[in-house]
């Protein structure tokens, strides 16, 4: 199963904050979690937005909707954010081993209907990029 970018870094900065000594700016990048930096930094924006988390420093320029930089160094999640991540990690877990193939990827029709509990559970809203 594939979450979209939001969603990981939704997923990463929880399972960061959970432990002792969380390091946000190390442990969640784009490098580290394999998505395009466009798509981290438009990642930071939306849930920045939609009230996930909060104390994101984002610097944008010029008329493109992309933010130019984003820094998550102070990021905490809101009780909304938690919720949704908990939920998200509640859904993946409850997953049935039938439905994981040797590759680790889901079969259909579990796959469609994790998809569609993920995205009903925290609803995300489509973002464009230039």
């Amino acid at each position: 199963m594939r979450l979209d970018a939001a969603q990981q870094v939704l997923l990463a900065i929880y399972e960061e904050t959970q432990k002792e000594n969380p390091h946000l700016w190390k442990a969640v990048t784009a490098r580290t979690l394999g998505i395009d930096a466009t798509k981290f930094k438009v990642a930071v924006d939306k849930l920045e937005n939609e009230g996930f988390i909060y104390g994101s420093l984002i610097i944008t320029g010029d008329c493109c909707p992309v933010p130019r930089m984003v820094i998550i160094d102070n990021v905490k999640l809101t009780p909304y954010g938690m919720e949704c991540a908990e939920r998200i990690l509640y859904i993946i877990k409850d997953i049935p081993f039938q439905a994981i193939t040797d590759d680790n990827a889901i079969r259909q029709p579990w796959l469609k209907q994790a998809i569609a509990s993920i995205n009903e559970v925290c609803s995300f809203q489509k973002y464009k990029t230039c």
